[in-house]
């Protein structure tokens, strides 16, 4: 009973202050604060579900979009270059159906190279003859879509003349594993891909693979790979007579 007539108490006297000017003023503010906060705090987490389901649907739909027009019927003119450590290695050819001719340029040497599927021939003295991959990392090139679908859809950049640019990062096993190296299994640092599109069309893809770089010791500072398009489904038909 004593513990109750304090509260009846301390509430009587509650009431009194807040009739006073000092006690109108504070519990005015106090009422608002309150208020605010309650909003703030509910607008987060409404913010933060909806920020949450968005990235999850847009990862979703964007990587299955990508991965279907990255093909553009397979049918295509392309510059693939490979940026390690300041140093280039470059492949401009041309790709219909399973089919590539590419030419390729390190250290002012330029080599052709066929390709069928996964099976490489290169071109001497005017014949062809069964050869290997000449750049390992044309692996990761080859396995983009595959890379993709693994990676973390970040964010999307529209611009105003119709261009758009996805954002995704990778994990360093990621890469490791398609190029069939020992996994870390370990937390590491991320690894950006810039896909630019313009009218449903791939217009080049960009990798920064220095942390995977770095952290395999492939390289000391930098590496860097760009992959540009053009001329979709405008190739012939490859025809290569094998000696």
């Amino acid at each position: 009973m004593k513990v109750i007539k304090e509260i009846i108490q301390n509430l009587e006297s509650l009431l009194k202050f807040r009739k006073t000017p000092k006690g109108k003023m504070i519990f005015f503010f106090g009422f608002y604060l309150l208020f605010f906060i309650a909003i703030a705090i509910f607008s987060r987490t409404l913010d933060t579900g909806v920020e949450n389901r968005s990235n999850q649907q847009q990862s979703n739909i964007d990587s299955k979009y990508i991965s279907i027009a990255s093909k553009n019927g397979n049918n295509y003119a392309y510059r693939y270059s490979i940026e390690i450590d300041n140093e280039y290695y470059n492949f401009d050819g041309v790709k219909n159906g399973n089919k590539e001719l590419f030419s390729y340029t390190y250290d002012n040497q330029i080599t052709q190279y066929y390709k069928e599927k996964i099976t490489y021939y290169t071109k001497q003295n005017n014949n062809w003859i069964d050869s290997i991959n000449p750049n390992i990392n044309l692996t990761i090139i080859d396995n983009f879509d595959k890379i993709l679908k693994e990676a973390t859809y970040n964010y999307k950049t529209e611009y105003e003349n119709g261009k758009v640019v996805f954002n995704y990062q990778v994990t360093n096993d990621t890469i490791r594993k398609y190029l069939n190296m020992e996994l870390s299994n370990r937390e590491e640092s991320l690894n950006d891909i810039y896909i630019v599109m313009n009218n449903d069309r791939i217009d080049s893809i960009e990798w920064n693979l220095t942390s995977y770089c770095i952290e395999s010791r492939k390289c000391l500072d930098s590496m860097n790979i760009t992959m540009d398009y053009r001329n979709f489904g405008m190739e012939k038909e490859i025809v290569i007579p094998m000696n």
